[in-house]
């Protein structure tokens, strides 16, 4: 079972989320690039919507709706491209690239205001095992009638 605090554990997966966007970027776009025009079979998009669904998972999850919102839109329009068999040409594939570019650009605001914003406090020091009260020291309070 972690010690950590719990609100600290969760700044720290945020955290790890967030440095992780340059890889997960780097993976939509060479993923898209492996696409090409007009390909025969639209399950070729697979693994680019199960990575928008992967990041948009996460970020709704960690709290980041302008990440989640455009990584939404994007998997939505692949879902729409492949249920309606609509053969993605090269301006569809540009649009998809752009997509992956307005996900960026919401990474790098938070990165942004992530660096602006004050470091978190340390947590208090827990006392040490040889001066923590012992049992007879604990003030106990009691209710009743008298």
């Amino acid at each position: 079972m972690s010690t950590v605090p719990y609100e600290l554990e969760f700044e720290r997966v945020r955290s790890e989320y967030l440095h992780s966007a340059p890889r997960r970027i780097e993976s939509l776009r060479s993923i898209l690039a492996r696409i090409p025009p007009e390909p025969a079979n639209v399950r070729v998009f697979d693994p680019f919507r199960e990575a928008l669904h992967r990041i948009a998972g996460t970020a709704g999850v960690c709290g980041f709706e302008d990440i989640w919102e455009r990584a939404i839109q994007a998997e939505r329009a692949v879902v729409s491209i492949q249920r309606e068999r609509i053969t993605p040409d090269a301006t569809i594939l540009r649009v998809l690239s752009a997509a992956v570019d307005e996900i960026e650009a919401a990474f790098r605001r938070y990165e942004s205001d992530a660096a602006a914003a004050a470091p978190l406090p340390a947590p208090p020091a827990l006392p040490a095992a040889e001066h923590a009260p012992t049992p007879d020291a604990v003030p106990v309070r009691t209710t009743g009638g008298r």
